[in-house]
C-alpha cells in the first residue's frame, strides 16, 4: 500500500466509511505501537481536549480534514486524542527523518502542563516517574509534576499528603521535592516526606543515602543521613531533629503507622486516612493528649479504638463514620 492509499484509508477511518474488516485492520495496526495501554496524561479530560486541538491543528497540512474541525468532537469522545496520535504516527512512519523535529515542534506548541496524581482516604498508589524513580503515595495525597520535562528537570510538588521516594541515581541531575515551605534535594536515595495541611509541621525521614533540606525563608541544613530525620515547624519556621522511627521511614506502606508523641489532631488525621472515620472529642484536656503507638491497618477499627482509649483512660462511641472520645 503506497502513501496516498494509506492516507485515504485513514481519512475513511475518520469518516466511518470503512467496513468491519478494514476498521479492524487499522485498529490492529494502531495497537501494534503499544498505545492501547492506559496512558496517564489521557486520564485528564482537559488535557485530552488540549492535546486533541493541538494535534488537529497540526494535521491540517498533512491530511485534508473537513473544513469545520468542530465536527471531530462529534466523531470522537474520549478516544479523539488517541486517534489523532495514530494519524501523526502514520505521518512520521512515511517521513522518519522528520519524526524528532516534528515532535519537538509540536511539543513547543503545547502550553506548559502538569500531571496530577492523587489518592483517596484508605488508598495507596505506586507511581513510576519518567526517570524510573518510584513514588508511593499514602492516603489523601496529591502531587504534580511535568512529565514532558521531568527527565531534564527532576522536580515535583507535594500539594498535600505523604509520599515515600525511591530515587534513581543521577549525579548530574538532582531530584527535588517541594512540600510547602520545605524543599528536599537528593541525587539518589530513599526517603519519606509528610506534608498534610492539617498538621503544624512538615517532616522528612531518610531511609537510605542522604538528602539536603532547605526552607523558603533561607534556612538550610546540612545533609540528613540515613536513619535520621527532621521536622519543620510551620509557625515557628524552625527545624527540629526527629530521628525516632526514621529507620522505619515508609512503614505505612506495610500497613504500620508509627506515632511518636502525636497530638490528638494528628491521631485523628491518621484515623481518617487509614479507616475513613472522623475522630472527634469535646474533652478540653484532649489538647494536651499525646499518643505514642503503632496503628496496624489489619487490626479491626473497634480494637484500635480500645487501644487508643486505654492510653488516657477514655471511652468512645461510634455513630456511622463518626467516633467521639469522651
Amino acid at each position: 500500500m503506497d502513501k496516498k492509499q494509506f492516507k485515504r484509508l485513514l481519512r475513511d477511518y475518520l469518516h466511518d466509511k470503512l467496513d468491519k474488516d478494514q476498521r479492524k485492520q487499522v485498529d490492529e495496526w494502531f495497537d501494534s505501537f503499544g498505545y492501547g495501554q492506559d496512558i496517564e496524561p489521557l486520564r485528564d479530560e482537559e488535557k485530552v481536549d488540549r492535546i486533541h486541538q493541538a494535534l488537529a491543528n497540526r494535521l491540517q497540512t498533512h491530511i485534508k480534514p473537513p473544513r469545520r474541525t468542530t465536527r471531530l468532537y462529534g466523531w470522537f469522545p474520549k478516544v479523539a486524542a488517541a486517534v489523532l496520535l495514530m494519524l501523526m504516527a502514520a505521518w512520521w512512519i512515511w517521513r522518519p527523518h522528520e519524526r524528532l523535529e516534528n515532535l519537538q515542534e509540536l511539543s513547543a506548541d503545547l502550553p506548559p502542563s502538569f500531571d496530577t496524581i492523587r489518592t483517596d482516604a484508605g488508598r495507596m498508589k505506586r507511581v513510576v516517574l519518567p526517570d524510573q524513580s518510584v513514588i508511593w503515595l499514602n492516603a489523601s495525597t496529591q502531587i504534580h509534576y511535568s512529565s514532558r520535562h521531568f527527565e531534564q528537570h527532576r522536580e515535583l510538588v507535594i500539594d498535600h499528603g505523604e509520599a515515600f521516594f525511591e530515587v534513581t541515581k543521577n549525579p548530574d541531575n538532582p531530584f527535588i521535592v517541594h512540600s510547602g515551605a520545605v524543599s528536599t534535594e537528593v541525587l539518589g536515595t530513599s526517603f519519606n516526606v509528610k506534608s498534610y495541611p492539617e498538621l503544624d509541621y512538615v517532616s522528612v525521614h531518610v531511609k537510605t543515602g542522604q538528602v539536603s533540606v532547605s526552607a523558603q525563608n533561607g534556612i538550610q541544613l546540612d545533609t540528613v543521613a540515613a536513619g535520621h530525620g527532621l521536622k519543620y515547624h510551620k509557625e515557628g519556621k524552625a527545624f527540629q531533629a526527629d530521628d525516632r522511627f526514621a529507620a522505619d521511614a515508609g512503614s505505612w506502606m506495610e500497613g504500620r503507622t508509627l506515632l511518636d508523641n502525636a497530638t490528638f489532631a494528628e491521631l485523628a488525621l491518621v484515623m481518617q486516612h487509614r479507616f475513613g472515620v472522623t475522630l472527634q472529642t469535646r474533652l478540653p484536656e484532649a489538647s494536651h493528649f499525646r499518643y505514642t503507638m503503632t496503628i496496624l491497618q489489619q487490626t479491626p477499627l473497634d480494637e484500635t479504638m480500645r487501644l487508643i482509649c486505654d492510653i488516657h483512660q477514655t471511652n468512645y462511641r461510634r455513630q456511622g463514620n463518626e467516633i467521639t472520645i469522651y
